[in-house]
């Protein structure tokens, strides 16, 4: 097996199959190979920087994992607001 394969995977399963690309940097996995999995379809890039596993389980936490970690502006999705509309209807009272 590709030692560098072995090394993201290992760092993939705890993280709900998600690495980042400063992750994969960190242990030493070269950017061609990146590039060459998703070619493959061993891994995609759903949002900048973010690559998962090909057949990792969706879950929240994988979702939350790829908005924290690509450093999109969505990220701040996984807590929603509530709306200026909804405060108006309420009076201004917040319900937290």
């Amino acid at each position: 097996m590709d030692p560098h394969w072995a090394r993201f995977v290992e760092l993939a399963r705890p993280h709900d199959g998600v690495v980042t690309w400063r992750e994969a940097m960190a242990i030493d996995v070269p950017s061609h190979r990146l590039h060459a999995w998703q070619r493959a379809g061993r891994i995609a890039r759903p949002a900048p920087q973010v690559d998962v596993v090909a057949g990792a389980p969706v879950s929240w936490r994988q979702r939350v994992r790829i908005a924290t970690g690509s450093g999109a502006a969505w990220a701040s999705t996984a807590r929603p607001r509530r709306s200026p509309a909804w405060r108006a209807s309420s009076g201004g009272r917040s319900r937290s």
